[in-house]
């Protein structure tokens, strides 16, 4: 029992000191080379329901797994999901546009903190787009082309260490608007409960192995 328990906090200690003391960023602008580097991934895009008015100012939305949050305090305006039949493109995008004063913007929570996210997004005027992790990660993404509601453009990170939201801003001013056609995650990262549990786990199975092996 006591090898049990050794065993177990030798574990959780290696666990501890495995943990990156700061974060890195892998960059894609290509989806399938960021899906394949993931691994596995889930993906939530936007439904199609026509145009329809979400809300203005501080707006929260839940998605499936995702809630999708605009700040106010960053920017107000409005929020709505618009379809294809609006737009005239493929995908249905939800945008934040309208704006009085401030830039357009979405915080994604996540369901699970994840190593890696990815969206696909457009905005009106090509504005810059900062990307801020809430593991303290940010990425500045340029060089977008206006395209409307058309999501021509791809952004995808992987990062050393979890994080459980995302904060997409516009640099854009109140001619902007941002749109986002589908987020996706991946690399979930289990809760240092669940790891304890699955630890404990391989040790009662490992003193349980030992025993049939006496008793043998």
């Amino acid at each position: 029992m006591m090898r049990t328990v050794a065993g177990l906090a030798g574990a959780l200690a290696l666990w501890s000191m495995a943990a990156p003391a700061s974060a890195a960023l892998t960059i894609f602008s290509d989806e399938a080379s960021w899906s394949a580097a993931v691994g596995s991934v889930t993906t939530v895009a936007t439904p199609d329901m026509g145009v329809l008015f979400v809300g203005s100012g501080d707006v929260s939305l839940p998605f499936e797994s995702l809630v999708f949050l605009t700040d106010a305090s960053i920017g107000d305006g409005d929020v709505f999901l618009v379809g294809p039949g609006f737009s005239g493109n493929a995908f249905s995008v939800l945008s934040h546009q309208q704006l009085i004063s401030g830039t357009p913007n979405f915080r994604v929570n996540l369901p699970d903190p994840v190593t890696a996210f990815g969206v696909n997004l457009s905005e009106f005027q090509g504005s810059d787009i900062d990307f801020e992790f809430s593991n303290g990660d940010s990425f500045t993404l340029t060089g977008l082309s206006p395209s409307g509601y058309d999501p021509t453009t791809f952004f995808g990170a992987i990062s050393t260490s979890a994080f459980s939201s995302v904060l997409i801003r516009s640099t854009g001013g109140v001619e902007e608007a941002l749109n986002i056609q589908s987020v996706s995650f991946g690399g979930v990262v289990p809760e240092p409960t669940s790891w304890a549990l699955m630890i404990g786990g391989f040790g009662m199975a490992g003193a349980a192995l030992r025993r049939r092996r006496l008793a043998a």
